[in-house]
């Protein structure tokens, strides 16, 4: 079965918010009982619950099915049949038969993907089978396209397959030979869903303005909402401390985020400092001249957006979420984060910004300053 993702875990029937989600999965497991398969691509960012959505299925499914599971491993993601060698193992005397020299003996793929739907097909004959396929994105394309072959000729065979893909945003398409399948994309929970996940999580009772104040930071992202939950000191459990303000420093999601920020070109990191140095999102105008005026061309914007780590939209440019905000500026260098500041305090202009100017002028301050704290007031 395919474990959750990350340092912190929910168990695997914990899937608040997700009754839509599991109701299609039950639909499509229905299905596959009756002889009319079927496949299902999910789609989620990072710490949305993919990987739990397909634990549940799997649960779900019981004994009644044959589950073979396979998670993408970045590694071997340019080993053709990589993916399908390990999905496959408990297979091995059905493809035998069809492909003698197995999947590395030289076939080509229309054989391949012939053989593993009719392994398929023959394992079903015994019982029902579910194919878990997490991390699509990252398993190689051989396997995937095998896997995608056989998802399009399951509707007379009791096979269900579900695909799970990680993607930076949720507008972002499936890996292309999956992009014909059904799909649903995994949103953030709301914010009654993230409460009773906090709960669950931290099993006694928490003050309301810090259960509040960490599911606004989570923003619906059950794996932030467990990272979270499970680095609560006694003093912030208690209220007697103030609660956290970004993720842990271990924090697998933390990691995920610092990696796509580090993949960008430097321009990009800029623009993404910039972004996240405003709660409120700073005006297109406003951004597109403090990133002139850094040297920066306002196009690289485009990446930054692209790998979901800045948002565009209603006329402003901000960080995709809370969370990226909090991480991305507690991990930037003192003056770094100094830098974006002054360049948002000198593009900020006219009366309806005048507060939010001054509020990045108010962050280049070191110590004591009247005046400042005048103008603040």
């Amino acid at each position: 079965m395919i474990p959750h993702a990350g340092t912190a875990r929910l168990p695997a029937t914990t899937l608040h918010g997700r009754d839509r989600e599991m109701g299609l999965v039950g639909d499509l497991l229905d299905r596959a009982r009756r002889g009319r398969g079927g496949a299902l691509t999910v789609l989620a960012g990072p710490g949305l619950g993919k990987s739990a959505l397909l634990t549940a299925a799997a649960e779900r499914a019981g004994d009644a099915f044959q589950t073979l599971d396979v998670r993408g491993v970045r590694a071997e993601s340019g080993i053709p049949f990589a993916g399908l060698h390990r999905l496959l193992r408990p297979l091995t005397g059905q493809l035998a038969g069809r492909l003698p020299g197995g999947l590395t003996g030289g076939a080509g793929p229309l054989a391949v993907c012939a053989a593993v739907c009719e392994a398929l097909g023959e394992a079903a004959a015994l019982r029902p089978v579910l194919c878990l396929a997490d991390d699509a994105h990252r398993m190689d394309r051989a396997s995937l396209e095998a896997l995608a072959f056989a998802a399009r000729r399951l509707r007379g065979l009791p096979v269900a397959m579900l695909f799970a893909a990680g993607v930076p945003h949720p507008a972002a398409p499936p890996p292309g030979c999956l992009d014909d399948l059904p799909r649903i994309a995994l949103e953030a929970l709301d914010d009654e869903a993230a409460l009773r996940v906090l709960e669950e999580l931290v099993g006694r009772d928490l003050g309301a303005d810090v259960a509040v104040e960490l599911t606004e930071l989570a923003g619906g992202c059950p794996l932030a909402l467990a990272e979270l939950a499970a680095a609560l000191t006694p003093g912030q459990l208690s209220g007697t401390a103030p609660p956290p303000r970004t993720l842990p420093a271990h924090s697998a999601l933390r990691a995920r985020y610092q990696r796509r920020y580090l993949r960008l070109a430097p321009g990009a990191r800029r623009l993404v400092l910039l972004a996240c140095a405003d709660d409120d999102g700073v005006p297109v105008e406003a951004f597109t001249r403090a990133a002139r005026a850094d040297g920066v061309d306002p196009g690289e914007l485009e990446a930054a957006r692209e790998c979901g780590l800045v948002r565009v939209a209603d006329g402003t440019v901000s960080a995709s979420t809370p969370l990226v905000r909090s991480v991305l500026y507690t991990d930037a260098v003192p003056g770094e984060r100094r830098a974006v500041h002054r360049l948002l305090a000198a593009a900020l202009d006219g009366e309806r910004d005048a507060s939010r100017r001054v509020w990045h002028r108010a962050a280049l301050v070191a110590g004591p300053d009247d005046p400042m704290a005048g103008e603040l007031a």
